[in-house]
């Protein structure tokens, strides 16, 4: 039985100008049966010619002969000759299925523009959002269109993949973008393709590679560069950076926090907070800054804390003295009426005790800072600023987004 297989039975071309030459696309054929493959002849097509990177030999001349799972190509290009939407059909002649004379045909389409003016050539140039992506991600590819000349260029951009269109866009601006999140696993060649218009005549970017991962779980990591270690001399600080980075097509907001392992330094973060959208990059950097020392304020309280006779100090004398000198005078009478003088002079002590003691109340030092920190009295601050003392230490660097959480240890050494 002899079979021939065909990978495409149809072309179709971005929009080209007259006279220029597409990019190459590829038809494979194959001869899928177990007996040989005799190919009398291929026709030719005027605007879709065969190009020297064709492998296969068959034209409209010359037969050819293809042994059983033997395959060759045929490569094509658009090169109008006129302008407007082109179509035409290749035929090639075997003996496929054992048949005389059978028929298997390739059909191509293509829109060909015409370009005016001397001097209005345009250089395309390309570029990737993001040229390592996971299956799934979104990435965009932008097109920019230049000429030397005044005016700016109108059209389509088409964007391609090798030999396969992925898409188009339309100018604005001298930009065209597209978008795609379909993308499989695989590296492509990507080329960029200017249709041209009345002003501006057509051209193709250089190509860039795009390389997709197959997609997993949306996670992400964090990395801490130089081995995740830092070392300090004593009563300085330093900054490590700390790298998030998003995997599996991850969005969403990652929050940091630092904790050290002791209180004789501190740590932070900067920012706390990083953001991983579907267009940006997968991997974003925060500062951890570590500070080998530890500010303790207090408050220093005045020295002569009662400057003036209105203090309690002396309201608590001015009732104490008047009840001793009342105690004194009834000790000289105790002879007299004793009984009722002991009664009084009981009297005069009890309350000149809780005169005292209300007075004094307000000259303890919580009453002092008080005063200090209402501003009723001068006082000064007072702060020591400790080094931390030479050793080794560590910082846990925490990384959620209230769903997932990883930690890493940055190993501290104080000088």
């Amino acid at each position: 039985m002899v079979e021939v297989g065909r990978t495409q039975q149809s072309l179709t071309f971005a929009s080209t100008a007259v006279g220029a030459t597409s990019v190459t696309q590829t038809v494979t054929l194959a001869n899928i049966g177990n007996q040989a493959l005799n190919i009398a002849s291929l026709t030719t097509t005027t605007d879709f010619p065969l190009q020297s990177a064709s492998t296969c030999t068959v034209t409209a001349n010359n037969a050819q002969t293809l042994a059983s799972g033997d395959a060759c190509d045929l490569a094509y290009a658009f090169q109008p000759t006129i302008s407007g939407a082109l179509s035409e059909t290749a035929t090639l002649t075997d003996n496929n299925l054992n048949g005389t004379n059978a028929v298997q045909t390739i059909s191509f389409s293509g829109t060909a523009t015409t370009t005016t003016g001397t001097g209005a050539a345009t250089t395309t140039t390309l570029a990737t959002s993001n040229a390592n992506i996971s299956a799934g991600a979104s990435v965009t590819f932008t097109a920019t269109v230049t000429s030397s000349i005044t005016g700016t260029p109108t059209g389509t951009v088409t964007f391609m993949g090798g030999t396969t269109t992925l898409g188009t866009g339309t100018l604005s601006g001298a930009t065209a973008t597209y978008t795609t999140s379909s993308l499989a696993a695989g590296v492509y060649t990507i080329t960029a393709q200017y249709s041209g218009d009345t002003n501006f005549a057509p051209s193709t970017s250089a190509a860039i590679t795009e390389t997709v991962t197959a997609g997993g779980t949306p996670t992400f990591t964090t990395t801490v560069p130089n081995g995740g270690s830092i070392s300090l001399p004593s009563g300085s600080g330093g900054t490590l950076p700390v790298v998030i980075t998003a995997t599996g097509g991850y969005t969403g907001t990652v929050n940091l926090t630092c904790a050290p392992s002791s209180p004789a330094f501190t740590c932070s973060v900067n920012p706390t907070s990083l953001t991983f959208t579907a267009s940006g990059p997968t991997s974003q950097p925060a500062g951890l800054t570590i500070v080998t020392s530890v500010t303790t304020a207090g408050l220093m309280l005045p020295a002569r804390p009662f400057p003036d006779s209105s203090t309690p100090i002396y309201s608590a004398m001015a009732l104490w003295l008047p009840g001793s000198f009342l105690a004194l005078l009834g000790l000289r009478r105790r002879k007299k009426n004793s009984k009722s003088m002991r009664k009084f002079l009981m009297l005069v002590l009890l309350f000149a005790g809780i005169g005292s003691a209300a007075s004094l109340t307000g000259c303890g030092s919580i009453q002092k800072a008080i005063n200090c920190i209402q501003g009723n009295s001068s006082c000064t601050n007072n702060t020591t600023n400790t080094p931390t003392p030479a050793g080794s230490y560590k910082v846990i660097v925490t990384a959620t987004d209230g769903t997932t959480k990883n930690t890493t240890t940055v190993n501290v050494t104080v000088q």
